[in-house]
């Protein structure tokens, strides 16, 4: 499988070599083949300033005349700013944290040591392990919508608690006044006299018309 390689932007297709880059499972390597064979280039990394640098021989000069170099800028170099650094060629200095980390090593940072340590969060996150699983610190919107719910669900049940209280109250009264109705009945029947036939019989002279005196819905009237 084979790439190009990105990150240097003056390494593009031209007419002076092809390259490839190549990576698998057992290998990974940068190829380059001249178009013109009567060039004579070479390239060279520098390990005092980890530079790759390519050159071109000129032969009416005498002399070898750089191509391209990489990295282009500063920012180039691999790690520069360390862990969860951010590197900005506009910036002074280049390198600043991520937001939410801050240098690990401030003394370090300083001295423009940015690799060593990098950058560190803030503050820790807030997470417990409880017995069946991680436990996180809930989210300040989420707990503002819980309580709003347990307002909800308490205000509701005190509601209810009162309408309960209302109506039992209620029932009570009202079976209060039944039995009191109730115990009023008898009494009022005992303000009625009660006699037998026998009695009545003798007193109307065996329901004589004689001593009538009228008839209502109820039936006859005697005196």
């Amino acid at each position: 499988m084979a790439f190009n390689i990105s990150g240097i932007s003056n390494l593009k297709p031209n007419p002076l070599y092809t390259f490839t880059f190549t990576s698998n499972e057992e290998e990974v390597y940068y190829t380059y083949q001249f178009n013109n064979e009567s060039v004579i280039t070479r390239l060279v990394l520098n390990q005092t300033t980890s530079v790759l640098e390519r050159s071109v021989w000129i032969e009416s000069e005498q002399i070898w005349k750089p191509y391209f170099s990489a990295p282009l800028d500063y920012c180039d170099n691999y790690g520069l700013c360390g862990a969860n650094g951010i590197c900005n060629i506009a910036g002074s200095p280049v390198c600043r944290c991520k937001n939410g980390f801050k240098p690990k090593s401030l003394e370090r940072w300083k001295l423009m040591e940015w690799s060593h340590g990098g950058c560190t969060r803030d503050k820790p996150l807030s997470c417990q392990r409880a017995n069946n699983g991680a436990k996180g610190k809930a989210d300040p919107g989420e707990k503002k919508d819980g309580t709003k719910w347990v307002i909800i669900v308490a205000t509701t049940a005190g509601i209810s608690g009162i309408l309960i209280l209302i109506y039992y109250i209620w029932k009570g009264r009202t079976r209060t006044q039944e039995n009191g109705q109730s115990e009023e009945s008898p009494n009022e029947d005992l303000d009625l006299p009660s006699f037998d036939f026998a009695v009545i019989s003798i007193a109307t002279d065996n329901f004589s018309i004689n001593i009538k005196l009228g008839q209502g819905d109820f039936g006859p009237v005697f005196k």
